[in-house]
């Protein structure tokens, strides 16, 4: 059996992206700077990390495989369950963040939600339990 315990995205904008999760968003940073093409983020239950495109292209010898920037990317969701969604939702907009949906209770899916994308279109979930 599988234990995932870390989530790494490529990026084509690695300063905003880094920007965004540390300013923003307000993950505290384990390894890497603005400038480094590589971080790491503590979250409560995984490492979450973002690393260049190109450099990540570049260590698997197929640079001319890497896509360009899309507007926004929808095969991908990342979620980060969050104690509160409104409360996170409220500290996200008065950082800047531009949701895509208000918080949402998805009986369905047993979560309320609400979303939002990063600097490279990523689909991004915060939710919580409603049970």
């Amino acid at each position: 059996m599988y234990d995932l315990n870390y989530i790494r995205i490529l990026t084509n904008c690695y300063t905003d992206s880094f920007k965004f999760y540390r300013d923003k968003v307000g993950f505290e940073v384990k390894n890497g700077d603005e400038n480094s093409n590589y971080a790491e983020f503590n979250t409560k239950s995984a490492t979450f990390s973002i690393f260049d495109a190109k450099e990540m292209a570049k260590a698997l010898n197929i640079e001319d495989c890497v896509p360009e920037m899309i507007e926004c990317n929808n095969s991908d969701v990342i979620i980060f369950r969050v104690d509160d969604v409104d409360a996170e939702f409220k500290r996200l907009k008065e950082n800047s963040v531009v949701f895509l949906s208000n918080p949402t209770d998805r009986k369905e899916w047993f979560v309320r939600t609400a979303h939002f994308r990063d600097p490279d279109g990523n689909l991004i979930e915060i939710n919580q339990s409603l049970s």
